[in-house]
């Protein structure tokens, strides 16, 4: 039975609580601040990355309260929109690089793509009926919430984040290679043409071709007005962090249906990787915290948890739209890096 505060008594108070509202809310922040308030946000770079990150996270963020809202809620949502624009943009943008043409297309293409999800989104709010409270049910309890546990998770998350801000790559390190390709692709003509590292024209099959994700990162950087390798060391780096870990998160509360429990999960997943943190550019410690940005990694770290998350959803529901995103997933694995098609 659905119970509500009577109209009469509450009035202007019946207005839903919309997701897509604040997320419109936030993408029309968004915009103004990389737009009219251009020099400011140029003043102050995190203002900046954090901008550009709420435009990119907008579109996957809205599939995910439109197609999962009886799945998923809160926290879990942020990861998983998260990995869904990653997939949307990363396939976007392999057209672009097979054929060889510029990062303004990419970009243009984007901003239609995102422009669309929010018209899409201001329709529906535009018809939301009023908000009412419903009991939780059986598919949306997660038993109690998990209050304190919380701080020794957002403990971790923040320690794993400052190493991953604090870790330069050494002279050897491959990540330069990475970095030189997110810096061309920032702004060229001529897409995937040559490799900027050694000046030789890509191969016709080569990998870079399809390399969704590197062109991501170089949209970031261009949108945000931020140095390629500033923004991808000190701010991406330490986001991928976290949304990883709260991807572990969302997964473990998939499985075993508790907040309690997935909260803990995550925490020793994150002390896992603190524990095992050395210098070594292989250790699994620093793979997380240094070379989440690189392309393997990226994938390995969200992409793979992701595309196990809708299969679990499909094994229990028989539902096609989680086949549908399970799917999806193995196709962004593609544009990112298809070494986890094996593992998914």
């Amino acid at each position: 039975m659905k119970t509500g505060f009577p109209k009469g008594l509450f009035g202007g108070l019946t207005r839903p609580k919309s997701p897509d509202a604040l997320v419109l809310l936030s993408c029309a922040v968004a915009a103004i601040l990389l737009l009219p308030l251009r020099n400011f946000s140029d003043a102050f770079p995190p203002i900046a990355f954090l901008a550009t990150l709420v435009l990119f996270v907008a579109p996957g963020l809205l599939v995910s309260c439109w197609l999962l809202g009886d799945e998923l809620s809160g926290l879990a949502l942020l990861p998983v929109g998260f990995a869904l624009s990653t997939g949307l943009f990363g396939l976007l943008g392999v057209p672009a690089l097979i054929l060889h043409l510029s990062t303004d297309a990419y970009l243009l293409a984007a901003g239609i793509v995102l422009c669309a999800f929010l018209a899409v989104a201001a329709w529906r709010t535009s018809r939301a009926k009023p908000y009412v409270m419903e009991p939780p049910t059986k598919d949306t309890f997660y038993g109690p919430p998990a209050g304190w546990l919380w701080g020794p998770f957002a403990l971790l998350c923040g320690v794993l984040a400052f190493v991953g801000i604090r870790r330069v790559p050494s002279s050897y390190d491959d990540a330069w290679v990475y970095l030189s390709w997110v810096k061309d692709f920032s702004d060229s003509n001529s897409l995937a043409l040559r490799d900027p590292y050694f000046g030789e024209k890509v191969a016709e099959f080569s990998r870079v071709k399809v390399n969704g994700w590197l062109l991501e990162q170089a949209a970031l950087s261009r949108v945000s007005s931020l140095d390629t390798i500033e923004l991808v060391l000190r701010y991406l780096t330490p986001t991928l962090v976290v949304v990883a870990l709260l991807m572990v998160y969302a997964l473990a509360r998939t499985l075993l249906r508790s907040e309690r429990a997935a909260v803990v999960t995550a925490s020793v997943y994150a002390l896992f990787h603190v524990v095992f943190i050395q210098p070594s550019v292989h250790n699994v410690g620093v793979e997380l915290v240094a070379r989440i940005s690189e392309d393997k990694y990226a994938a390995k770290f969200l992409i793979l948890p992701v595309a196990l998350l809708f299969a679990v959803l499909f094994v229990e529901g028989r539902k096609w739209r989680h086949l549908g995103l399970f799917t999806f997933f193995c196709w962004a694995a593609v544009a990112v890096h298809p070494s986890v098609l094996p593992a998914i």
